[in-house]
């Protein structure tokens, strides 16, 4: 997407180019302040020892400049992912800012959220349901 050159971090390999190899079979569900959202990663193969790397890998961002490993919404790991405002917040932490209050605090931000999903999904019911009284459209199950 960049157009930059990722070479092999394997030490017996000779610093070839890595190519694209497809996406990851696992999908990271990402912790957000508001909410959670997927990640996808993509698989890079060696030109010449044929071995892959995960794109997210140390080895792989390590060879990235500054300007682009900022761009990075997220920290993704083997089991978990963390958006970076979260982080942030965690980074915050001093005396009465616990991570169990951080926690909560996350906690009521998603609720919060969801809640107003809720609520933009029943005003979108009500549209219909007036729309079936007035016959303008067949019987829906919400």
């Amino acid at each position: 997407m960049w157009r930059l050159k990722l070479v092999c971090p394997h030490a017996d390999c000779n610093k070839r180019e890595l190519i694209s190899a497809g996406i990851h079979q696992k999908v990271r569900q990402v912790v957000d302040v508001s909410g959670f959202y997927n990640m996808a990663s993509e698989y890079l193969q060696c030109t010449d020892c044929d071995r892959k790397v995960i794109s997210w890998s140390h080895d792989i961002l390590s060879q990235l400049d500054v300007g682009h490993r900022v761009q990075f919404p997220c920290i993704l790991t083997a089991m978990l992912a963390c958006d970076m405002q979260v982080i942030l917040l965690l980074r915050n932490r001093g005396l009465g800012n616990s991570s169990s209050k951080i926690q909560k605090k996350l906690e009521e931000q998603h609720s919060e959220a969801h809640l107003k999903k809720q609520l933009h999904y029943l005003n979108d019911c009500k549209g219909f349901s007036d729309a079936m009284k007035t016959g303008l459209v067949v019987n829906i199950a919400f």
